[in-house]
């Protein structure tokens, strides 16, 4: 029961994903974000999720970079 978002583009920083999702939960996101509620973090991340991108950069990182976030119950997704 897998699903995938749309790619999304963030208009602040000009960030450009795509998540996909297991359907599976995942362990209990432990929160302590600075200025983000924990309850924002644990209901955002109670399933397994991949997330991939490219940001362009900004005055502190003068390049562009791909990321890739990953959480999972276990080390295969």
């Amino acid at each position: 029961m897998g699903k995938s978002s749309p790619v999304y583009f963030f208009w602040r920083c000009f960030d450009l994903a795509v998540s996909r999702f297991s359907g599976k939960e995942t362990l209990k996101h432990p929160g302590e974000i600075p200025n983000l509620p924990d309850w924002v973090d644990q209901k955002a991340y109670s399933h397994e999720v991949s997330t991939s991108g490219f940001w362009p950069g900004n005055e502190m990182l003068t390049f562009g970079a791909f990321y890739k976030l990953y959480l999972s119950r276990t080390k295969r997704f």
